[in-house]
């Protein structure tokens, strides 16, 4: 019969007992870490879900103002723009849509002023908003989306694009 000695039995029991507590010390630290983030997500899901009901408003307006018919439809939706873009997207939005939707606002003023406005002048500045807006919220859920597809490459200038 084989029997270990009192310095091989401490020397393995105290190596089973240290990878026990390093064992119980790792899972607690996962478990840690990922209740954490949990509880984070869960905190932020009422502003993540209103900047994306907000980017949806902005680029539906934005889209409305591109294609509409006249003076006083463009008009209303610069009014509308204004609204949310002082109000929700202060609050919401992130520097790499607020830039677009500036240059966007700025652009649609001083066509309906010059009374010039044309859907090849603003659709450009339209797909750079809502482009932006899918960067913004892909950084903000850690996810990336696939890129828009470009019906025609002139479309958007790579220039005026979101950073």
């Amino acid at each position: 019969m084989c029997t270990q000695s009192d310095e091989s039995h401490n020397f393995w029991d105290t190596l089973i007992k240290v990878i026990a507590a390093i064992s119980v010390s790792v899972s607690l630290l996962l478990a840690s870490c990922q209740y954490k983030e949990k509880v984070e997500n869960e905190h932020m899901a009422p502003l993540w879900k209103k900047q994306i009901d907000v980017y949806s408003k902005v680029v539906s307006i934005v889209g409305d103002a591109t294609h509409a018919k006249n003076k006083t439809e463009r008009e209303k939706k610069l009014v509308e723009l204004r609204k949310v873009f002082a109000g929700e997207i202060s609050v919401v939005g992130d520097f790499t849509v607020t830039l677009p939707i500036a240059n966007f606002i700025n652009t649609l003023d001083d066509c309906i002023v010059a009374d010039n406005c044309s859907v090849k002048l603003l659709s450009p500045l339209s797909s750079i908003v809502s482009k932006c807006a899918r960067v913004s919220l892909g950084t903000t859920w850690n996810r990336t989306f696939d890129e828009m597809v470009d019906n025609n490459p002139k479309q958007v200038d790579p220039g005026l694009m979101c950073k």
